[in-house]
């Protein structure tokens, strides 16, 4: 048995009623889940064309139900504006969006009340509101425009563009027979009012889709950024785990990893301890043997090369490593930071410079970064005894 076009378009109406309701559904889930203002303004988009659909339905089968087309053509402009909000708060909303809308809800309201009583014929009237409310859709064309993605993903804007421009051409159409009724205003009521709703539903469907994809390559980037952010912060915590609160300097934590990184490769070690620390702290107060060895500590820095590695071993000891420098060099280099040190005002009331001993010895492939570091560390011990023989 055929159906007429009546009862296809009444099921297409069923179908597309049952649609809708399904991607309401899914952005309320969405929402739920995700906590994005933009998927709450849509599935309350989604929820307001699913109410009108259901008033429609209910219109159609019960005329003493008639009082409630207004609210159907309303359902439908709520679902505009509410789309057009939600593209407006992506990724964050706009400020004044939701005082748009209070103000613009009782005017729709009103002209669709006066809609509802300007003629006896259903259809004349729906092709009024279609046309108000294909125009009612520019404004989330106009928002989306507006939106930035990253290059590469202009095609999801695109596809949410080329859905609104369907459903505002869908909806135009019917429009558009009040100007021409003589071919279009006959095409359909042929056929294609039979078939509208299903072809409706598709271009919902499809819209809610472009939707989601949108919000999911935005929060894949948001994720991104995010994860990058992290690594920095990471990196960042990583670095002040390996390194000396009081001088800068790398810790011993960092002197540990780097021997792990040493392979194959040859250098210095240089051992610098500060002559009498003790008596300064005993003296002078902690605060100034703090200040001694910021101090040390600031003149090492200052003839570090690039490829240098300064490393504060324990409370008054430094670890220096060094590449591609002779032994020669380095001990220029420590004789002239013991005369930059002599050369510095005095610290508090102290009576002496602040200097230094060391000792220094070349890891190789015969000998290791611990043997090394041993080795400079009897030889600086030696200094110092000679120091104070002295």
């Amino acid at each position: 048995m055929l159906l007429s076009l009546t009862d296809l378009s009444i099921l297409g109406q069923c179908i597309q009623m049952i649609g809708v309701a399904l991607i309401a559904l899914l952005f309320h889930l969405l929402q739920h889940v995700l906590r994005r203002t933009y998927f709450l303004r849509w599935a309350q988009a989604w929820l307001c064309m699913t109410a009108a659909l259901v008033i429609l339905q209910l219109v159609f089968r019960c005329s003493s139900l008639t009082f409630l087309e207004p609210l159907y053509f309303f359902g439908e402009y709520l679902f505009a504006f509410l789309l057009w909000l939600g593209l407006a708060s992506f990724p964050e909303p706009w400020p004044a969006t939701r005082a748009f809308i209070y103000r613009a809800a009782p005017v729709s309201f009103a002209w669709c009340v006066f809609l509802s009583t300007t003629d006896n014929y259903f259809g004349a009237r729906f092709n009024i509101h279609a046309l108000f409310f294909a125009l009612s859709l520019l404004p989330s064309f106009w928002v989306l425009t507006k939106i930035r993605l990253p290059e590469g993903h202009v095609w999801v804007k695109l596809l949410v563009a080329v859905a609104i421009l369907l459903m505002f051409g869908d909806f135009m159409l019917n429009g558009l027979s009040l100007l021409s009724p003589r071919w279009l205003g006959d095409f359909i009521a042929s056929g294609y009012s039979a078939y509208q709703s299903i072809i409706d539903l598709l271009i919902e469907v499809m819209l809610a889709f472009s939707l989601l994809i949108m919000a999911a390559v935005s929060m894949q980037l948001r994720l991104v950024d995010v994860n990058q952010t992290l690594q920095r912060e990471r990196d960042s915590m990583a670095m002040l785990a390996h390194q000396d609160a009081l001088t800068g300097c790398f810790n011993r934590h960092a002197l540990i990893e780097l021997k792990t990184r040493l392979r194959n490769r040859q250098g210095l070690v240089v051992m610098v301890d500060i002559n009498e620390l003790k008596p300064i702290n005993d003296n002078y107060g902690h605060a100034t043997g703090d200040m001694a060895i910021v101090r040390v500590a600031q003149t090492l820095k200052d003839f570090l090369s690039p490829q240098d590695y300064l490393f504060r071993y324990g409370g008054d000891e430094f670890v220096w490593v060094q590449f591609d420098c002779s032994e020669l060099e380095v001990v220029r280099k420590l004789e002239a930071v013991q005369q930059c040190l002599a050369n510095l005002p005095m610290l508090a009331a102290m009576t002496y410079p602040v200097s230094l001993s060391w000792g220094l010895k070349a890891f190789t492939d015969e000998v290791s970064f611990e043997q090394a570091v041993g080795e400079a560390d009897c030889q600086m011990y030696k200094h110092k005894l000679a120091i104070r023989g002295a």
